[in-house]
Formats: C-alpha cells, structure tokens, sequence
C-alpha cells in the first residue's frame, strides 16, 4: 500500500495540517471508498438499520445528580433511561455563555469511561458547544443482562437518544451536530453514522471495519454488527478518521480498510503515537469540528 501526502481541499487543509491520504487498496484493504456488497445470505442495509430503531418520541426523564464548574462550563453529571432497557449515566457539559451551541456526543474506548473526553469537552464548551459524554452500557451502575450483540445495540442507540438529550435543549443549534468516538467508540460510531441521519460530523477515533473479525472471542460482536456495513451509509455527514502509526492493535491495512469502506466526504491523519494518539490529535479533531460545526474560535 502507498501514501502520500497532500493537502486537502477545504476543513482539513483550511486549518494547515497535513494528512496522510491511502492510495489504492492492500491487504485487509477495502473496495475504495463504496459501500460493500452483502452475499446472498447476508441482510441488507435496510434490514440491518432496524436493528437499532427505538421510540424517539418517549419522554427522555433527564435527572440531575450534580453540578458543577469547570473552567467556562457548567458540568452536570445526569442520567435517563436507556430505550433498550437500564440507565445512561453521562457528562452533560454547557457552556457558561449564551447559546445558541452546537452539540457533541462522546463515546469512549472499552478500557474507558464518560471521564475520557471530559476535559475535551470542557475545552470545547469554550467554542460554544453543549456536549453529552456517555458511559458505555457495561459502565453503568445497572447493566442488564444482554447478549453482547444486544449490548452493542444498545450502545448505538444510546448515542441516538443522546442526540434526542441534546436537540431537546432551546439552546442547541439542531443543525450543528457531531460526534468523537475512540476505538470501541469509533466503531460503533461508524455503525451511527449510517442510521443516524441528524449529525453532520464524525470524528472516528482509532477504529477499524470489523470487530467482528479483529476483537477477541470474548468481546466479538457477530458480522452483521460490522462497522463495514454501515460507514458507507454515512454521507451527507462529513468522517474524520484518526490513526497512530506506532498503534500495536491497527495496522495500516486494517485502517486503510475502514476509511476505504466510508462514504463522501472523509479525511483521514495519521500520528506518530499509538492507540490512544496525542495531543496533535485532540487540537486538530477540535479544529475540524469547528470548521464543519461553525464553531466560536479558540480561546
């Protein structure tokens, strides 16, 4: 597989950073940039989307369990019911200023928690986002008893019902939304990008196509969870892909696959670190969302 370096037209190379763009494909490669054909015996995108449909209208029942300030936000520590049964435990961090905000979802990696993106959040309630960081279902103080496949479902629709937290807020901009997930969290992202129509970029952090090929046995969802099936889906929304090369968990293959199987318009950089990248990648994913969010500048 080659690279090479260029500039990218608009968001990425407005705000002067280059990036790494995969020419052609390789091994583990993906078909360049379409959306994968299902065999036969595989369900078709518009079987698979209803895996992860809920009641949007249901009450969201938000509570309140603290509050506090950080810097130019105010950090509220809330939960709701899950629409596939539990609780969401999350950040629910609002600028201090007046909106309107543009609104964020965070998902974090599996080793991690809603703490994660925390003090991202906070940096970006600077620029006049409202953002909700969510603990994963297996986070929560009451996880049901789920087969990983449900709880995986689970996950995605959480972060649809955290655009419903968000949207229902006067203060949030509908039409300025977007998404950062790590790992676990990019991979599930790529899933929400293509059922999920009201977010306009995504920051897919250190992910890759198909978990369930690349996760151990014990964490492997089944195939027609994959990533693979649903990036493709994804336009009109915007798709950053961030990637270490020093990552022991991601080749460059198995990366170039995921952002080879994403719809229009992507970008994709690359850093010298490894799977929990840098802060070169926090300061560049900000700068992306601002450009395509219209976010406040850096302050």
């Amino acid at each position: 597989m080659r690279f090479h370096r260029t500039r990218l037209p608009m968001t990425l190379a407005s705000l002067g950073f280059a990036v790494l763009i995969g020419c052609g494909g390789g091994e583990g490669g993906g078909e360049g940039g379409g959306t994968p054909t299902p065999s036969p015996s595989e369900p078709s995108f518009e079987e698979l989307v209803h895996l992860f449909d809920y009641d949007q209208e249901a009450p969201i029942d938000l509570h309140y369990v603290t509050t506090t300030t950080q810097a130019d936000a105010e950090v509220h520590q809330v939960y709701y019911p899950s629409p596939k049964g539990g609780t969401v435990t999350a950040y629910l961090v609002v600028p201090l200023q007046d909106g309107p905000y543009a609104g964020v979802v965070f998902l974090h990696w599996n080793q991690g928690n809603r703490g994660e993106f925390l003090w991202e959040a906070v940096e970006l309630a600077r620029r006049g986002v409202a953002s909700l960081s969510l603990d994963a279902p297996w986070e929560t103080p009451d996880p049901p008893a789920m087969t990983r496949d449900d709880m995986y479902i689970r996950e995605v629709v959480d972060a649809r019902r955290a655009v419903d937290v968000l949207t229902s807020r006067p203060d949030v901009d509908v039409a300025r939304l977007g998404y950062v997930g790590h790992s676990n969290g990019a991979i599930f992202g790529a899933v929400l990008a293509g059922v999920e129509r009201r977010i306009r970029a995504y920051v897919l952090m250190t992910g890759y196509a198909r978990p369930s090929v690349y996760y151990p046995d014990n964490l492997a969802p089944s195939p027609r969870l994959d990533a693979i099936h649903y990036i493709g889906h994804a336009a009109p929304s915007a798709l950053l892909f961030q990637f270490g090369t020093m990552d022991p968990n991601i080749s460059e293959a198995v990366a170039m696959e995921f952002y080879d199987a994403a719809s229009e318009p992507k970008f994709i950089a690359w850093y010298d670190t490894g799977h929990g990248l840098n802060e070169q990648a926090r300061v560049d994913r900000a700068d992306w969302l601002a450009a395509q969010l219209a976010l406040e500048p850096a302050r």
